[in-house]
Order: structure tokens, then C-alpha cells, then sequence
């Protein structure tokens, strides 16, 4: 069944979900941010949880596409709309290549999932960076000769007709027309798998993201040039794993009607944490294959290198034309219905991120001692519920509110001056490194929770007038972001 759904931003305000029903529309698709501000969410459909809804954020040349992302997920949170389609709007005047990268890699990690991009063709055609990628495999647009009087059904050729280096549409705006006496932007979805949320999952199988998430825990800021799922044209030409598998060629098959992707690969370059790369990770998996426990793969290809389940595992030289020196390449198991039976739907860990928080247990037992000007000082990430013994029934928003409190004190006792104030941040920032390793505690929340706290105390050391609030508040969200060197 095709889904029909309209965009609902500020001016479709008076609309109810009782006259979009009536107009033949199943979803909506709501505008949660532009830029950094709002502009604006439809109050009376987020609240709808039978009414299929999306996301999308307006995305400006006005922030970094990191700062935008952060800001639109913080957005979905409050909603409650994470487990939502998700869709970047790129067709603002001034936007650069690196913004709109920066927000799909940024976004892509914060959802765990890829999202679609929304553009015109007007917009696209001038800018060729604007293209397909494992961020974003999905386009949605009018049709590349514009607007059609209604919807010209699910094997009109207009789907095809992609553009940016899409070769289809995901998602056809068809038509702006009147509901209820209001403009709105219609569009049709045929594939239900890409609306919904998690389950846009005719792009991979979920063994396979499984697998993906173990590779980010390991690399939270790795480089994605070289992941994907779908293949490109010379995979469609051939059988290939990359290809889904109701409506392209694979060497095998299941009998399901579920159009999945049962191939993955991960860039090699990371960076990865200390001691980790994309070599190691496969040494594990291939030593839980070899014993039994591992039943989800079915070959492996690395820097022209194959282990296959056929084989027994065994290593063997790859000759084939791409020597997947850039990336590794994971080929899944097919098959139907539930887990256990059906191994696409295993989705126990491959053990590469209980391998890593093995290793940083022991770090998180130990005092570190941190230096504030002439002063040492030892500190945990649990010292401040030691000291104030907060209610632990708060959570997470109470450890931070404590830790901030412990900060600041020390921060002032320390009598900062500018020459420290970049180790401080770093060691500061140590800090919320180490409780957001914790398992309980909720990073987002906690970074936006620090910000305000971590400010104040760094400023309350520096001579009067030597920077801004502003200026601190900056800094101390750069480091929360990416870490500073002392």
C-alpha cells in the first residue's frame, strides 16, 4: 500500500489530522528546527501516535552541519520522535558541501539509521556535490519535470526520473494542492520500509546493523567515506550481496518479500580508539565464527584477504578487482521469519564492544589525578555523589548537576588564568569523557545539561573581562564535541 503524506511546517497550522485523513493523507512529515531555531512543529499532529509522522530540519549556510544536527536531534528527543523518518531539507541560498556533509554524518550517528534528503531540482543540479551516499541512499523530490495535477501512481516512469546523482525517487512530491482550504505539499511513499522510522531497513538486514554499531563504538568519530550497504551501478549489473535482494541480482535468496541489503562495508582509515582497527575487530569475529558461536556471516573480505563460512574460515588471497584496502567487506547469512531460526534477525553482539569496555573498565576504576594550576586534586566521576549524596532515583541529571558542583568548586579554588584555561577544559572535558562511558548515563542530555555549569566555572577563575561568557561557553561546547589536547 502506498502512504500518502503532506508536509506540515508553520503556515499549515490550522490543519487537523482528522481533515488530512479525510484528504486521503496516512502521515505527515513535521518541520522540527531550521538552523538553529525552530519555525515550526504542528502541535496537534505530534501528538498523534496512529498518524505515521516524520521529521524534517531546514538546513542553513547560518551553523556547521554538526551544530545543526545536534540541534535537530535534541529537537526530535523533546518530541519524542527519534524512531521517526528523518529527512535533511537542502535548498537554502549559501549552503556549502562541508554543511551538508557534516550534518549527515553527524545525524546518521546520533540515529543510528541513514536518512533521506530533500532537494529540487532546480536547487541540485547546480551544486554536484549533492549525491547519494550511506548517510543518505534516499532522495525525495518532485519529479524532474515538475508538478503533476495528481498522483501518477506507483509505475509511473516519474519515479526514475532522479537526478544528483540519484537515480531514482525515494519519495515523490507530486503536487501542492488545497486541504481544507490550505496549501500543502503532497507526497507519496511506495516502499513503507523507508517511512516509519527503524524500520528503514531495505538497506541493510538487522545483523548487519548490528555489526555497523560495534564498528561506531570503536570509532565514534571514524571516517564513513568508504561505508555503505546498497551497491552502485556496476553492483546492480552483477550478483552481488550489495544488491537487494526482491529487486536486484544476489547469489542467494530467502522467501521473504522483505527488499533488504545483506552486505556491509566499514572504512578502514578510523581514527579508532587505542589499540583498535578494523584488522582486530575481525580477528574477533572470525575467532567466534571458527568456534560455532558466530552464525550470521557468511564471507568477510579485507585487504585482499577472504574468509568465507564455506571454507571453514580459513584465510585465503582475494583477487578480485576492488582489493578492499579502503574497507572491509561483510557478506550476511539469508533468511526468513524470526531469530534465532532466521540469522539476519540475530542481533546479539559480534563481541568487538565488550572486547573495547574490557579494556577501559580498569581506567574507570582508577583516580586520575588532575591538575588545576598549583593544585592536585583527585577526582572520580562518582566523587560528587559520594559528597553530596543526591537522590539516585533522579538518574543521570543528578550526577551531572553534582559533578558540575565539584567542578566549579575546585575551578575557583584553583584561581585560573588564561594561560590554563584550555588545560582545564581538557580536563574538564576528561571528566564528562568518563561518565558518559557509563552505561547509565544518557550523553545527550548530559552534554546539554554540562554546558551552562562547565561555563561558569571556568570563568569564575579568569581575570575580570579577559573573555566573555560567550566566548567560554563556546569553547567548553567545542571541547564536549571533540575533546581537547592540554
Amino acid at each position: 500500500m502506498t502512504l500518502h503524506i503532506a508536509d506540515i511546517a508553520s503556515y499549515q497550522g490550522n490543519l487537523t489530522v482528522t481533515q488530512l485523513r479525510a484528504a486521503g493523507f496516512g502521515g505527515g512529515n513535521l518541520k522540527i528546527s531550521h538552523g538553529l531555531g525552530l519555525k515550526s512543529v504542528h502541535p496537534k499532529i505530534e501528538r498523534y501516535t496512529d498518524f505515521a509522522v516524520g521529521t524534517f530540519h531546514w538546513l542553513t549556510k547560518d551553523a556547521s552541519g554538526t551544530a545543526q544536527a545536534e540541534h535537530a536531534y535534541a529537537r526530535m528527543r523533546a518530541l519524542r520522535l527519534t524512531d521517526v523518518a528523518h529527512t535533511v531539507d537542502v535548498e537554502s541560498d549559501g549552503l556549502t558541501e562541508r554543511i551538508y556533509r557534516d550534518y549527515l554524518i553527524r545525524m546518521t550517528w546520533l540515529l543510528q539509521r541513514s536518512i533521506l534528503t530533500y532537494s529540487g531540482k532546480w536547487w541540485a543540479n547546480s551544486r554536484f556535490w549533492l549525491r547519494s551516499s550511506a548517510e543518505s541512499p534516499w532522495l525525495w523530490s518532485a519529479p524532474g519535470k515538475g508538478y503533476v495535477p495528481a498522483y501518477p501512481g506507483d509505475s509511473s516512469p516519474l519515479w526514475d526520473d532522479g537526478y544528483a546523482g540519484w537515480d531514482t525517487l525515494a519519495v515523490m512530491q507530486y503536487r501542492v494542492a488545497k486541504v481544507a482550504g490550505i496549501e500543502v505539499s503532497q507526497s507519496a511513499v511506495r516502499d513503507l520500509n523507508l517511512w516509519g522510522g527503524i524500520a528503514m531497513a531495505d538497506n541493510s538486514v538487522p545483523a548487519s546493523d548490528v555489526l555497523l554499531a560495534e564498528f561506531n563504538y570503536i570509532g565514534p568519530k571514524r571516517s564513513k567515506a568508504s561505508d555503505g550497504t546498497i551497491g552502485d551501478t556496476a553492483h546492480a549489473n552483477d550478483s552481488s550481496d550489495h544488491n537487494p535482494d526482491e529487486t536486484g541480482r544476489t547469489p542467494f535468496e530467502d522467501s521473504d518479500s522483505i527488499n533488504e541489503v545483506h552486505a556491509r562495508d566499514v572504512t578502514d582509515a578510523g581514527p579508532w580508539l587505542v589499540g583498535w582497527s578494523v584488522q582486530r575487530a575481525i580477528n574477533i569475529i572470525l575467532e567466534r565464527c571458527r568456534s560455532g558461536q558466530e552464525k550470521r556471516l557468511q564471507n568477510i573480505i579485507y585487504n585482499r584477504k577472504i574468509w568465507s563460512r564455506s571454507t571453514g574460515w580459513e584465510q585465503r588471497d582475494y583477487n578480485g578487482s576492488n582489493p578492499h584496502d579502503k574497507h572491509a567487506h561483510f557478506s550476511f547469512r539469508y533468511g526468513s521469519g524470526a531469530a534465532p531460526g532466521n540469522p539476519e534477525k540475530i542481533t546479539t553482539p559480534y563481541g568487538i564492544a565488550a572486547a573495547a569496555k574490557a579494556e577501559l573498565e580498569p581506567e574507570k576504576e582508577e583516580v586520575p589525578e588532575v591538575a588545576f594550576a598549583d593544585e592536585k586534586i583527585k577526582l572520580t566521576a562518582t566523587a560528587g555523589t559520594e559528597l553530596f549524596e543526591p537522590d539516585r532515583a533522579a538518574g543521570s541529571e543528578v550526577e551531572a548537576a553534582t559533578v558540575l558542583q565539584l567542578a566549579a568548586i575546585h575551578a575557583r579554588r584553583a584561581a585560573l588564568s588564561t594561560d590554563t584555561v584550555e588545560a582545564t577544559l581538557a580536563t574538564l572535558g576528561g571528566l564528562v569523557q568518563a561518565l558518559v562511558s557509563r552505561d547509565d548515563v544518557d550523553e545527550t542530555a548530559l552534554a546539554e545539561a554540562l554546558v551552562p555549569g562547565l561555563a561558569a566555572a571556568v570563568l569564575a577563575g579568569l581575570p575580570e573581562g579577559a573573555l566573555t561568557g560567550a566566548d567560554v561557553e563556546q569553547a567548553v561546547r567545542n571541547v564536549l564535541r571533540d575533546g581537547v589536547s592540554a
